[in-house]
């Protein structure tokens, strides 16, 4: 059942909202990974064609530990130029874009892996059934065939039988008519 572009584009915008739930805990739980830094920033401007930010002043952005410094609010560093801004916001939409169609594609692919799935296990069944009726009407032919040869067993054994009483009669036809001959022609001589 295909489903509506509305429905696609809420699951890509939970996935991304997932997405940025885990970043924002990772960023804030490790001291060492910032959520706005020169090192994040920069790859983000550059994709969106512009120059990378410059390297926040010390201690701005950058988390603190409970009682040194000034306590860490987990916002991330202002940029420092509105076009920046623009282009950050304009790489994210292109990111969400991009992660967005390829959500679309893959539940695609799903659901054309789960029609051509569907669709070979009603094959298989089919096959299957067509397997079961041959099984079922070569063992009808055996049994057909044993009987064939029982029958036959029968018929030759009946004709064996027939031959015999027959070369019986012949052979006694022969016997009464050399019999005769010999007490009519060869006795008196």
């Amino acid at each position: 059942m295909p489903r509506s572009t509305v429905e696609d584009n809420d699951e890509a915008n939970k996935v991304v909202a997932r997405m940025q739930q885990r970043a924002t805990s990772s960023s804030s739980s490790t001291p060492a990974s910032s959520s706005v830094n020169s090192a994040g920033v920069a790859p983000l401007s550059a994709e969106a064609g512009g120059a990378p930010i410059a390297t926040p002043p010390a201690g701005v952005g950058q988390p603190t530990r409970v009682g040194q410094g000034r306590p860490h609010s987990g916002a991330a560093l202002p940029p420092r130029h509105p076009r920046d801004v623009q282009q950050i916001f304009s790489s994210l939409e292109e990111h969400h874009a991009a992660s967005q169609a390829a959500l679309v594609r893959a539940l695609q692919v799903s659901e054309s892996t789960n029609e051509t799935s569907d669709e070979t296990l009603s094959e298989l069944h089919r096959q299957r059934e067509t397997m079961h009726r041959t099984i079922r009407s070569s063992d009808a032919t055996t049994d057909n065939l044993h009987l064939s040869q029982r029958i036959l067993r029968d018929v030759k054994c009946h004709a064996t039988k027939e031959r015999l009483i027959k070369v019986g009669i012949v052979a006694a036809l022969w016997m009464i008519l050399l019999t005769i001959v010999y007490f009519k022609f060869l006795r008196k001589a």
